[in-house]
């Protein structure tokens, strides 16, 4: 089930994920100039509109806007800079490949990455009536586009057995940056992808960078396991590679250091993708409240 209940300490109503995430917003990193009236900026300036930022005064702007208070402390004089409160575009895209359904036992990456996506649905559909579209990686490559619907339509599709289902592909998975590039955007964007992103960083940096320069922005929620993480096996054993179905005979013991460092420079390497939108992390049996509040400070 996807609505969480999140239980007080000392008692009280159990409150569900969406209750405890209601007041957080989904604000694209950078200005939209499109879209019908809604919650999310455009360049446009007004008194009437959202606060966006100080900048030195330049002589020719109007002084209504000048901060007389900054200025009484500063004794500089600055500029309130504000954006129209516009409409924006979302699309959630689901990684469904085969290692986002790990581990093989219990809750998976991908039942977390369903959480997510239902909450930023609830926060972007629901609070901000903005568009949001839904779709699973695997109905990207298909050349499968996302439509934008109502709240339910999307809690729905999160809730549905069938959503993302295992198949069994004919071909090798594509690089994920390489699926993604296939995405339709005819308009200004904001995707949000939530993967346990096993792709080269600089790919998807270079997708990002694309992107951008298109009016679109790219965010990451990255999701992963704790095993994932400490690679927490004692004995020699043979692993799986999920998504090739490749197996292998590992010592965790023996490759534990060499993989803790691969990992770590993996993790360096995609926090960059910040600059782009948005990078953030989760880890399965983590609040899905909670990775949602630090993916969506500032």
């Amino acid at each position: 089930m996807i609505e969480h209940q999140l239980h007080p300490a000392g008692g009280g109503r159990a409150q569900t994920l969406f209750d405890v995430i209601g007041g957080l917003k989904v604000r694209p990193r950078f200005c939209r100039a499109e879209g019908p009236s809604g919650l999310h900026r455009s360049p446009q300036r007004g008194e009437t509109v959202e606060f966006s930022e100080y900048k030195p005064y330049a002589p020719g702007v109007e002084l209504r806007f000048l901060d007389w208070k900054l200025y009484a402390r500063t004794d500089r004089l600055y500029v309130k800079s504000f954006c129209d409160e516009r409409a924006s575009r979302f699309l959630l895209v689901v990684d469904d490949s085969p290692s986002m359904r790990f581990p093989p036992e219990g809750r998976t990456k991908l039942d977390l990455a369903r959480d997510l996506a239902a909450g930023l649905a609830f926060l972007a559909a629901q609070k901000q009536k903005d568009a949001v579209g839904l779709l699973p990686l695997s109905q990207v490559a298909s050349g499968i586009s996302g439509d934008f619907r109502s709240f339910g339509w999307l809690l729905s599709e999160l809730q549905k057995e069938s959503f993302a289902a295992p198949s069994q592909p004919s071909a090798p998975p594509s690089p994920l940056a390489d699926a993604l590039s296939m995405l339709d955007l005819r308009h200004p964007t904001t995707v949000i992808f939530i993967s346990d992103l096993y792709e080269a960083p600089s790919r998807l940096m270079t997708l990002a960078l694309g992107a951008r320069r298109r009016g679109h922005e790219f965010w990451f929620m990255h999701v992963l396991s704790k095993e994932e993480i400490a690679l927490p096996f004692s004995e020699f054993r043979n692993f799986v590679d999920m998504e090739s179905s490749e197996r292998v005979d590992l010592d965790p013991q023996a490759v534990r250091a060499h993989y803790s460092g691969a990992l770590h420079d993996h993790l360096q390497a995609l926090k960059p993708l910040a600059g782009m939108g948005r990078y953030g992390m989760g880890i399965l049996g983590q609040n899905p409240a909670d990775i949602l509040k630090r993916f969506l400070a500032d």
